[in-house]
């Protein structure tokens, strides 16, 4: 890296990729959950969890 401006552009991108990362992860967990639960309002509760942290990931990919 040739400035100091550029370590902090590469941390700043593998920050928002390890947040994107993490946020499939997230998403994952609470389908598996879904798939789990024996009750209607948990099952919407996860699946509503899904769409958040789907969201999220498309919100933080778009940066990267």
């Amino acid at each position: 890296m040739k400035n100091k401006g550029d370590f902090w552009e590469a941390l700043e991108k593998a920050g928002l990729v390890i947040g994107a990362k993490y946020m499939q992860y997230l998403s994952n967990k609470y389908v598996a959950k879904a798939e789990r639960v024996p009750g209607v309002d948990e099952k919407k509760h996860c699946y509503n969890k899904v769409l958040l942290y789907s969201g999220l990931k498309a919100g933080v990919e778009s940066f990267i």
